[in-house]
């Protein structure tokens, strides 16, 4: 994810905080979107395009790379998304 990307984020972020509290709404992260230290693994393969919670995940048996546990964050920063099987 490039810095134009995280910075959209970010205002997408308080735009909803904003459009919650005026709402009197209650906006609520669920814990693994609220702790950025969550590690998640990786495929470091050139075709890989998801994070996986194990590193046994179906997913990632075709990985013919190395296999990388990382940060939630760091994987979203690379462009990952999550695994539909594990996520």
């Amino acid at each position: 994810m490039n810095n134009h990307t995280k910075k959209f984020s970010r205002i997408l972020m308080v735009i909803a905080l904003l459009l919650a509290s005026v709402a009197g709404g209650e906006f609520v992260m669920n814990s693994s979107e609220a702790k950025s230290d969550v590690k998640v693994y990786v495929c470091k393969g050139p075709n890989a395009k998801r994070y996986h919670k194990s590193p046994d995940c179906w997913g990632l048996k075709s990985c013919s790379v190395v296999i990388k546990k990382v940060s939630r964050t760091e994987a979203i920063d690379m462009g990952r998304t999550p695994c539909k099987r594990c996520y």
